[in-house]
């Protein structure tokens, strides 16, 4: 495919990783053209050690299909210690993201699939938390194969070269400098938060078909989007693509009714047509056309999983969504719409948290979980207003774009 190598750089790069510095990779098997490529980029950037974590998910079919439930809980203790040493050495995390299969669960039964899943979310819980505060650098992204091509254009004999025909422009590789196209699009990005950051806002308003909902902020979130800093200073960019700017709002304060416009990917399947309606900050009661069996078994798993932990707002027109593809992954979806995401917050989106453990963040109005889960509802008839302290409103997007931002 073309651009491998001048792909496999960029991304390195945006990672800010260091002569001396190691870097973590997790993928699929079919992602290894690219792990290597990514790997020799590190290497030749003077990394010290690459390490990869291949994921099997047929192997988890397996256990879900075979394993005793009272197993299925089970981790052993040594990849707890992994998630420690990746935060505590300063690793630099590379996650692949594009499944050789992405309808393998799809007939799992969800309690297995929860059992695991929760499981699996408590022994990432303080990693979540530290790649949350970036106390490390890290970044998602994208790699195409024959089976998630397959899922995209509907046909079965689309290939991964048709799908990286769509992410070559996304990834800007179609300019002369990747890299620089992609700092001068995070710089836009930058100017468009401080406008919303300007704006001091209290609350967001969301308005289109089915979704009429209030998203209260608290005074000290602030907008980000493009790059993030880590706490040593380094920038880099978290996800790869990234259209939006976001913010942590004040978990407790939202209420009214959100429809989804897009599939969630969710524990191994798939929601569709969802739908959700606050009080008070929490999801008081909710429905899907495809999937609510899935919800119910997310929700399990934490109770602050029915609250947010993140508000987006992403520009109808951008490269992801202008390709009119459902990219049922959900790090493309997002870029696509506008969304929310339940669970965890992101510290680094609200000032003043150095240190904050989490009952302090929670008593802040910051929400921690051990999950995290983006729900696309924008739409080309969504307006956003904000409304100020004083009750002042101030249009922020109209009919899915930005006003004067």
């Amino acid at each position: 495919m073309k651009g491998i190598e001048a792909y496999t750089r960029m991304i390195i790069e945006t990672l800010a990783l260091k002569p001396g510095m190691c870097l973590n990779i997790t993928g699929e098997p079919e992602h290894r053209e690219f792990i290597e490529a990514f790997a020799e980029a590190a290497y030749t950037r003077g990394a010290k050690y690459v390490s990869v974590d291949i994921s099997m998910p047929g192997i988890l079919k397996t256990r879900l299909t075979h394993s005793s439930q009272e197993h299925l809980s089970f981790f052993p203790s040594w990849i707890q210690e992994e998630y420690r040493a990746l935060i505590d050495e300063n690793w630099a995390v590379l996650s692949l993201t594009g499944k050789e299969d992405p309808d393998l669960l799809m007939d799992a039964d969800p309690v297995r699939v929860g059992i695991i899943q929760k499981a699996s979310a408590k022994l990432r819980e303080n990693y979540l938390a530290a790649i949350s505060a970036n106390k490390i650098t890290w970044c998602v992204t994208g790699i195409p194969t024959d089976g998630w091509a397959r899922k995209v254009f509907g046909r079965p004999d689309a290939s991964k070269e048709d799908l990286w025909e769509i992410l070559y422009p996304i990834y800007r590789l179609h300019t002369p400098s990747p890299i620089e196209a992609l700092r001068d699009h995070a710089s836009r990005l930058k100017e468009r938060c401080a406008g919303l950051n300007a704006l001091g806002i209290d609350r967001l308003e969301f308005k289109a078909p089915g979704t009429d909902v209030s998203i209260g902020l608290l005074k000290e979130s602030r907008w980000l989007g493009g790059t993030g800093e880590c706490v040593d200073g380094r920038t880099f960019f978290p996800n790869i693509p990234s259209e939006e700017v976001f913010t942590t709002p004040d978990y407790r304060q939202t209420r009214g009714t959100i429809t989804l416009t897009r599939p969630v990917p969710m524990m191994g399947s798939s929601v569709e047509g969802a739908w959700f309606e606050f009080e008070e900050g929490k999801v008081c009661d909710y429905g899907a056309v495809k999937g609510k069996e899935i919800l119910d078994e997310y929700f399990a798993i934490d109770p602050q999983a029915r609250y947010l932990g993140e508000v987006a707002l992403v520009e109808e027109g951008n490269p992801v969504g202008t390709s009119g593809l459902i990219f049922h992954n959900i790090l493309f979806d997002e870029n696509a719409a506008c969304h929310i995401a339940l669970g965890n917050g992101y510290t680094d989106a609200v000032d003043g948290l150095e240190q904050t453990e989490r009952d302090g963040l929670l008593a802040k109005g910051v929400n921690t979980a051990p999950v995290h889960t983006d729900l696309m509802f924008g739409c080309p008839e969504l307006d956003v207003d904000c409304v100020n302290a004083d009750g002042t409103r101030i249009p922020v997007m109209r009919k899915g774009r930005f006003v004067s931002l």
